[in-house]
């Protein structure tokens, strides 16, 4: 669907002549790129709204993208069942959330196996990637970086007490982690 829409805008820009017929594939990737991030951002936060948890959940989200930015993952083959994962992924942060603030145990253990999973895996370097082996050694740095500044974050408002904040981000890491997981067990990634 959402191609489909890129595809028209793509066509009406080519027929104006405002866009060259040799850039109509970079165009197409970048439209289709902001429009999965605004439904996604949108759907998520619908999500939160309906749950009477959107601060949560846009923690969460933030918390996601800050870190799959650098740590790639799995990749669905369309935009429409990318959007139906983010979503329930989601609402299963929302969901869980009562089980990780029941004991802030449970978070410092989630938290811990999210480093580590990450700090050994660091970057999955998937086909839209397609990192040179110098850019995945970099990436799987800021990986790192980032990961460890999350898990701190974190550890620091279940210091405070604030667990509900907590848990929407040891799900985001768990989410990250899975997701790189889930990659390099179903091969989902380009071999260097």
């Amino acid at each position: 669907m959402v191609e489909k829409v890129a595809d028209r805008l793509i066509e009406k820009l080519t027929i104006r002549k405002t866009l060259s017929d040799h850039m109509k594939e970079w165009y197409k990737y970048v439209l289709v790129e902001m429009i999965e991030k605004i439904l996604g951002v949108f759907v998520v936060a619908l999500a939160g709204f309906a749950t009477g948890r959107f601060p949560e959940v846009l923690v969460y989200y933030f918390f996601v993208r800050g870190l799959r930015q650098w740590t790639g993952g799995y990749h669905c083959e369309r935009s429409g069942q990318c959007l139906l994962l983010s979503v329930c992924v989601a609402v299963m942060a929302i969901v869980s959330e009562k089980a990780f603030c029941c004991q802030p145990w449970i978070i410092v253990f989630g938290i811990t196996l999210s480093v580590i999973i990450i700090l050994i895996i660091g970057t999955v370097n998937h086909i839209n990637m397609n990192l040179t082996l110098g850019e995945l050694k970099r990436m799987k740095r800021r990986a790192r970086c980032v990961a460890v500044v999350e898990a701190l974050s974190a550890f620091a408002f279940v210091v405070v007490r604030c667990e509900h904040y907590a848990s929407y981000m040891v799900s985001a890491m768990l989410t990250c982690a899975v997701s790189m997981a889930a990659a390099k067990i179903i091969k989902q990634e380009v071999q260097r």
